[in-house]
């Protein structure tokens, strides 16, 4: 009887996680999609660039797409924006004075 009050009590928070992970899904699939359009546009502009460096005698070894040094650091670089436009907006919330917030001004 009571795990029934609480399967009651919790429906409408659990159907807005379900929606809530439905519409991440949704943008993660849009994003991977855009992101397919945009490196595909990217290396079809660049296919001539690539077809006067190898008829000048460059080979497909040469060329290395995954150089972990530029992982890396573009690990690094995306890490440090996404810390900062977190920290910047929790550190001037914890800064607002209670009074100010509570007169609406």
């Amino acid at each position: 009887m009571f795990c029934k009050w609480i399967t009651i009590a919790l429906a409408q928070q659990r159907f807005g996680v379900m929606l809530f992970a439905a519409f991440a899904v949704l943008a993660l699939g849009l994003a991977a999609v855009g992101l397919y359009g945009v490196m595909t546009y990217v290396v079809a502009g660049r296919a001539h660039e690539m077809g006067v460096r190898m008829a000048l005698g460059a080979r497909p070894a040469e060329v290395r797409p995954a150089d972990p040094l530029t992982f890396l650091g573009a690990t690094i670089v995306l890490g440090a924006v996404t810390w900062i436009s977190a920290w910047v907006p929790a550190r001037r919330a914890t800064r607002v004075n209670p009074a100010t917030v509570l007169r609406g001004d």
